[in-house]
């Protein structure tokens, strides 16, 4: 399938995560719920998958269990609904903990746009939030539902279905993206262009790769050099780069000739000039950056607004940014304060006001949460 991930750009690391306004006042960092868990999943609509001896469950912001830990697998919370896996079948619970359904199925998925997939002897189909059976499992692939459509595959090619589980847009492409924003990428002979849903073409079978519009541009390749597209096909940034990525906040990162990373704006003007070793795309102002192996972030402007001293950092979350110092993990604030001191073994971004840290004692290592206040 296409690569859709715009976050990170041109650098051998994969390092993941959003940012708000910092505070002047003292921050207090909080124990909310004790290392305990063998491992511990980000919250999620209140509620946070943990692990203890080989079994999963789900506990509530005060600790308190909502799902009993005593599931093989458990999912995260998607519309209001998670998956858990025992003893060859699925179970459907609410975010309150309570049961709704188990699937027949032994393969299922999490929800999206009311219909969840599930598998029955390597075909699939489609449940409903009752766990009817809403589309028959007939696919040879089946992906999830965006704005309205799912890609189905059928021996070895690829269209879209809508929540009837009519065919709308025929089997007959090679490779296929999900719809955004009203157009999808799709391979055919070969070469990517653009469909929307009807099926119609809109961007011609010409590039070797295409990303998904971000900003209303698509970064487009062709004879190993990149550019960008805007929606009706019209290359508005030439294509003669090394590599770009997509439109943030008005910026992408590109590299034209040093394999180094600046950025340019939408009229292709290099507004920070190319001399990172990684860079990622802007988010609330900021961008994380890498040089030397080291990682920092900057402004819109090119100014270093964190310096470049962490091995590594993650991109902010809710208003910090999980940071390494070569040992330990901790956070800083968006001015590069550090917010959580470095001596947690392992952490996670902070999600609804809570982060899963990782410390390790006579037990070994155990996770447990965090808040800063």
């Amino acid at each position: 399938m296409i690569n859709k991930n715009s976050i990170l750009f041109l650098s051998a690391a994969l390092i993941i995560t959003g940012l708000f306004s910092g505070c002047d006042k003292q921050l207090e960092v909080i124990e909310v719920i004790p290392p305990q868990y063998d491992s511990a999943e980000a919250f999620k609509e209140g509620l946070a998958a943990v692990e203890i001896n080989d079994k999963f469950g789900f506990i509530d912001k005060k600790g308190n269990v909502v799902i009993p830990i005593e599931y093989e697998l458990a999912s995260n919370f998607s519309e209001g609904i998670v998956r858990v896996y025992k003893n060859d079948k699925t179970e459907y619970f609410d975010n309150k903990g309570n049961y709704i359904f188990s699937s027949e199925y032994i393969g299922a998925s999490d929800f999206s746009e009311g219909f969840a997939i599930v598998a029955k002897d390597w075909d699939y189909g489609y449940i409903d939030k009752t766990g009817k059976l809403a589309i028959p499992i007939k696919f040879d692939y089946a992906a999830e539902f965006i704005e309205g459509l799912a890609i189905v595959g059928k021996s070895g090619k690829f269209g879209y279905i809508d929540k009837t589980g009519a065919v709308v847009i025929p089997y007959e492409y090679d490779d296929v993206s999900d719809f955004n924003d009203g157009l999808a990428a799709v391979k055919k002979d070969g070469k990517y262009g653009f469909i929307d849903k009807t099926g119609s073409v809109i961007v011609p079978f010409e590039y070797d790769s295409a990303d998904d519009f971000s900003e209303g541009l698509s970064a487009v390749r062709k004879d190993n050099k990149y550019g960008f597209i805007d929606k009706t096909g019209k290359v508005v940034i030439p294509l003669i780069y090394n590599g770009v990525g997509n439109f943030s906040e008005g910026l992408a990162g590109f590299d034209i000739e040093n394999k180094k990373v600046g950025f340019i704006d939408k009229n292709g003007d290099v507004v920070i000039q190319p001399e990172y070793d990684g860079g990622w795309r802007f988010n609330d102002g900021l961008s994380k950056v890498m040089k030397n192996k080291k990682y920092g972030f900057i402004d819109k402007s090119g100014a270093v607004a964190v310096p470049l001293e962490y091995m590594p950092a993650w991109e902010y979350s809710e208003g910090y940014a999980m940071a390494s110092n070569g040992f330990f993990w901790g956070f800083i604030d968006k001015k590069g304060e550090v917010a959580a001191d470095f001596k947690y073994a392992a952490a996670d971004d902070f999600s609804e006001g809570m982060a899963a840290v990782c410390t390790g004692g006579e037990n070994g290592f155990k996770w447990g949460y965090i808040t800063i206040e």
